[in-house]
C-alpha cells in the first residue's frame, strides 16, 4: 500500500453509462472485504484509493473507492492513518469500503448513526434484522429504521445474515454507533377499488438530523487565486429536494427534503440550486459540521423498479424473487446465503437486544 502525493477528492456521480448507453441510477453501498497483505493500492490523504496496482488487487478495489473503518477503527476522510489500523496480529484484515454502484431495483442502503447509552433500543433476529424498537428509544424516536430492515454492518463489523452476534460486539460507551442498512423495498398501498371506498392515508415523512461537513470550493473557479467558500456538497430542487450530493454524505438520500441548516428554516425557494448556492447561507460562524434537519419520506417500490425486477425474472425463468441481504462482502468467503435463517412467513422473535 502506497500512498499517493496529492489529494484526490471523490466526485459527485449522479449517474453513469448503461449498457444500453442512458444514464443508471448510481447509489453509495458499503462493501466490506477481508484480505491478506499487500493490499495493491495508492491512498490519498483522505483514505481514498488513487491508484490499483496489481491484477490481484484489482480484483478487490476500484478508483475513488473510500475506506471508512480498517480492523474496526474508523479511518473515514483521513481521520486515521490506514497503516495504524491495521492491526499486526492478523492474517486478513477486515476493510470497509464505500463505493457507488448501479442501484439494484427494489433495494435501498443507507446508513444510520445513532447515540444511545445504555442502549440503542433496537431489537433483532438471529440473522441481524430488525425485529422490534422499543418506544422512546434512540432507534425509535430517529424514525429511519424499520421492522425487517437487515442490518449489515455494524460500527465497522459485517453483521450481515448473522455472522456476529450484536450483543457480542455493542459497546455502549462508543458513540455513535454507525449501522449500514439494507430494506427490501415494497409499492406503494394501493388506492381503493373502482375508486370507491377509503384512500390510503398520505405518506408521513420521518424528520431527522445529521451532521455534514462543509467542502471548501474556489469562489472563482477562473482566478485561482481567489478566496475561498464554504459549501454543502448537494443540489436541491424548488421545493429543497435532494437532488444531487457527494459521495461522502452517507447518511442521506436522493429524494430527502432540506428542512433547516443550522436551525434556519428553508423558505420559498431561497435554498434551490448547488453546492455554492447554498453555501452563501451558511454562517460562517459555525466551525465543524453543519446540521441539517432532513425529512425523509417512506422508502417505496417505484414502478420502474417493479417493471425491472419482473423483465429480470422473466429473461432468467424464475419467479422474481426478494433480495436478500446475505453480505455486504465483495469477497466469496462473505458470500454464504443467509436465506436458511429467514423466517418465511413472519419476522422471528428478536435473538438480541441493543
Amino acid at each position: 500500500m502506497r500512498r499517493a502525493k496529492s489529494t484526490k477528492d471523490v466526485k459527485d456521480k449522479a449517474s453513469a453509462p448503461s449498457d444500453e448507453g442512458l444514464p443508471a441510477k448510481m447509489v453509495l453501498k458499503t462493501i466490506v472485504l477481508e484480505l491478506s497483505m499487500p493490499l495493491g493500492i495508492g491512498l490519498t490523504a483522505d483514505n481514498t484509493v488513487s491508484e490499483v496496482y496489481t491484477d490481484a488487487a484489482k480484483e478487490h478495489w476500484q478508483a475513488d473507492d473510500a475506506l471508512v473503518w480498517v480492523d474496526g477503527t474508523a479511518v473515514r476522510k483521513g481521520k486515521f492513518p490506514v497503516a495504524d489500523a491495521l492491526k499486526k496480529d492478523r492474517d486478513k484484515h477486515t476493510l470497509v469500503i464505500q463505493r457507488m454502484v448501479p442501484a439494484t431495483p427494489g433495494v435501498a442502503f443507507f446508513t444510520v448513526r445513532l447515540t444511545g447509552s445504555p442502549g440503542l433500543g433496537i431489537g433483532l433476529t438471529e440473522d441481524n434484522r430488525v425485529s422490534d424498537l422499543t418506544e422512546g428509544n434512540p432507534a425509535q424516536k430517529d424514525g429511519r429504521l424499520e421492522r425487517e430492515d437487515h442490518l449489515l454492518i455494524f460500527d465497522g463489523v459485517d453483521v450481515s445474515g448473522g455472522k456476529t452476534t450484536l450483543s457480542t460486539i455493542f459497546d455502549p460507551k462508543k458513540n455513535p454507533h454507525e449501522l449500514v442498512v439494507m430494506r427490501q423495498l415494497k409499492p406503494k398501498p394501493a388506492g381503493p377499488m373502482g375508486g370507491k371506498g377509503k384512500a390510503p392515508p398520505p405518506p408521513k415523512a420521518v424528520r431527522f438530523t445529521v451532521e455534514v461537513p462543509p467542502s471548501m470550493q474556489p469562489a472563482d473557479p477562473k482566478n485561482p487565486k481567489a478566496p475561498a467558500e464554504r459549501v454543502l456538497p448537494l443540489h436541491l430542487d424548488k421545493k429543497h429536494m435532494i437532488t444531487a450530493l457527494s459521495p461522502d454524505i452517507d447518511d442521506l438520500l436522493i429524494g430527502d427534503y432540506l428542512v433547516s441548516i443550522d436551525g434556519k428554516p428553508c423558505k420559498a425557494d431561497s435554498y434551490k440550486g448547488d453546492a455554492k448556492k447554498i453555501g452563501k447561507l451558511l454562517d460562517p460562524k459555525t466551525e465543524g459540521n453543519h446540521v441539517l434537519t432532513i425529512d425523509r419520506f417512506p422508502l417505496e417500490l417505484t414502478p420502474e423498479d417493479a417493471a425491472a425486477i419482473e423483465e429480470s425474472s422473466t429473461h432468467s425463468g424464475t419467479a422474481a424473487a426478494p433480495a436478500v441481504a446475505a453480505s455486504s462482502s465483495a469477497t466469496s468467503s462473505s458470500a454464504t446465503s443467509s436465506q436458511t435463517k429467514l423466517c418465511p412467513t413472519k419476522l422471528c422473535p428478536a435473538a438480541c437486544w441493543i
